[in-house]
């Protein structure tokens, strides 16, 4: 399956315990069923503040409700009495990764804990796998016919969640999509302090900055919704210099009216997978004015990427001084090993 096939038209991420037998039948869900996943190995990679409280809020739950209470430190850390704050339990889990439950999966229909049924995640999902598909421990999920096989768990002990209220195309950027880019970046730029340009540049500027990036073969790609374009996101040299050529630098840009809506998130998946797929090593987030634009920390936060630098006073704009934040994502391993050539 192409790329393209696989994450351009609905971006999955999962956060996922390899050890755990529901983690693994839930991704095992969404690779037969033909998607390439952003994986992120919550245990290895652990958790932040910012991350777990936007992972929640998306999902819908409370620290409490997300807390791993078996197989997990959580009773003889006095985590189960019910007076602990999500405050307090989420710095547990920040010191604990394994007190997150698990798998959380994202996609353009939402954000959930599939658990205890694996077989949530296909409320997530456009298709299902083919079948007869089978679970680890032998039971179908999905008939020799292709059609979803339910459980018996009564309808009043599951969680019912509203429905993600934006369904999307992510694709890749076209010229035709630069004048709606071109209005989604200009309104940034003259309301907001996430860019440092004080004039927004016209379609002309912007159709040769995108050829540029999309020349150098870097991923450039919308959220496009009935025809409108709601955001855009792409990867650029983080440096021009050679010993930088594994590393990439990413921005995201959503229209006013669509922001909040989990856009973001999806945009990002995509690009750490096209990303990932093209080879690079490391991803780099600079958001500027750290202390405003905190949805766009949480937004990588949530993501896997940590802090890595903050850079006091860089910024110049609207009669203040703004403070720039760097943080950074391994892909295909980071410097674990060395790149291929």
């Amino acid at each position: 399956m192409s790329l393209a096939d696989a994450v351009t038209h609905f971006p999955v991420v999962i956060h996922h315990n390899p050890d755990c037998g529901t983690s693994r039948n839930v991704l095992a869900i969404i690779t037969a069923a033909g998607y390439t996943p952003v994986v992120i190995d919550y245990l290895r990679e652990g958790w932040t503040r910012p991350q777990l409280l936007a992972l929640f809020a998306a999902a819908g739950l409370t620290a409490r409700e997300a807390l791993r209470e078996t197989k997990s430190p959580a009773a003889e850390l006095g985590l189960l009495d019910p007076t602990v704050s999500d405050n307090a339990l989420i710095a547990a889990m920040i010191a604990h990764p394994i007190l997150v439950n698990r798998p959380f999966v994202a996609t353009p229909k939402g954000v959930k804990l599939c658990r205890p049924d694996s077989a949530t995640v296909l409320d997530l999902l456009d298709r299902l796998p083919p079948g007869p598909f089978h679970k680890e421990d032998g039971s179908l999920l999905i008939d020799a016919d292709g059609k979803r096989v339910w459980s018996h768990t009564p309808l009043a002990t599951r969680r019912l969640r509203a429905p993600h209220r934006v369904m999307l195309t992510i694709r890749p950027a076209r010229a035709a999509d630069l004048a709606e880019i071109t209005a989604i970046y200009s309104h940034a730029v003259v309301n907001g302090t996430a860019s440092y340009e004080y004039d927004a540049p016209g379609l002309a500027e912007m159709t040769s900055r995108f050829e540029a990036i999309v020349g150098a073969r870097f991923p450039y790609i919308v959220a496009q919704d009935e025809g409108r374009v709601l955001g855009y996101a792409y990867a650029s040299h983080f440096r021009t210099r050679p010993a930088y050529r594994f590393m990439v630098e990413d921005s995201i840009y959503i229209s006013a009216e669509a922001q909040g809506q989990g856009i973001g998130t999806l945009l990002l998946g995509e690009l750490l997978a096209r990303s990932e797929a093209l080879g690079f090593r490391q991803m780099i987030a600079v958001i500027g004015d750290a202390a405003v634009n905190l949805a766009s920390a949480r937004l990588h936060a949530a993501m896997g990427f940590v802090e890595c630098g903050r850079i006091k006073g860089s910024g110049f704009k609207f009669g203040r001084w703004c403070d720039t934040l760097m943080m950074q994502r391994a892909l295909n391993g980071g410097a674990e090993t060395l790149p291929e050539a």
